[in-house]
């Protein structure tokens, strides 16, 4: 409805976890790993993988992966109850082909946007971090490397922080309050999509990530601002 593109350096997230063959020891600490035996996606043999929270902060994954290339073929993001909330899986695969660059031009049509660029490294970056502050976060949740970003130039320059437990993220925002547009208050959910929204001092507190409602809202409700003329 903004009309806006938000620019920025990627965080390696996708919809088939990544995280998986970077940090498995890591991720033990908050979830539990489950063979589920085998099946077939797309005619090709997979091996089934359950991933299941320690605790209510985070979803769970039920994922195949291919014997053969070793290739996710088919992501499950899970509830508290085993319920599937968001599916990725392939219908069709063919390994070792090249892609043609025509495959990866977007269809959107932007030209008209608003392009909103995020910057980790200009001067004031690392002010962020300082300025915002998550007083109380769930087990494993962290700013990782280039997890601190700000948005846009002058007063109404908003701060973006990351949290990441290596599967499950979260983003915070913090911008300056506009009385022409109200931020949001309280929870909101599409899908698997869960946000918080608060007011603190002059400014709007977003918090949104694929991860419980609960979450969102600790994060939210432990935001505070730092003043801090620290280097």
């Amino acid at each position: 409805d903004d009309k806006a593109v938000l620019v920025g350096k990627g965080q390696n997230e996708s919809p088939l976890p990544r995280a998986l063959v970077s940090d498995p020891k890591k991720l033990s600490l908050n979830y539990e790993f489950v063979d589920l035996g085998y099946g077939r996606i797309t005619g090709r043999h997979c091996r089934f993988i359950g991933i299941k929270p320690k605790d209510g902060y985070r979803y769970g994954y039920r994922i195949c992966i291919d014997k053969t290339s070793g290739l996710p073929l088919k992501s499950e993001l899970v509830d508290e109850n085993g319920a599937a909330i968001e599916q990725v899986m392939f219908t069709r695969l063919i390994v070792g082909e090249l892609i043609d660059d025509s495959l990866l031009v977007s269809k959107v049509d932007a030209t008209n946007f608003k392009w909103l660029v995020q910057n980790e490294s200009k001067p004031g970056a690392g002010l962020a971090a300082r300025r915002w502050v998550a007083k109380e976060v769930p087990p494993g949740f962290e700013i990782p490397p280039n997890g601190v970003q700000i948005i846009g130039e002058g007063e109404n320059a908003a701060d973006h922080v990351i949290f990441s437990d290596g599967l499950a993220s979260v983003s915070v925002f913090a911008e300056p309050s506009d009385a022409s547009k109200a931020g949001l208050e309280g929870l909101s959910n599409i899908g698997a999509v869960n946000a918080f929204g608060t007011r603190v001092g002059n400014h709007n507190i977003t918090v949104v990530g694929e991860v419980p409602s609960a979450t969102v809202e600790l994060i939210a409700r432990s935001i505070e601002f730092v003043a801090t003329d620290q280097p």
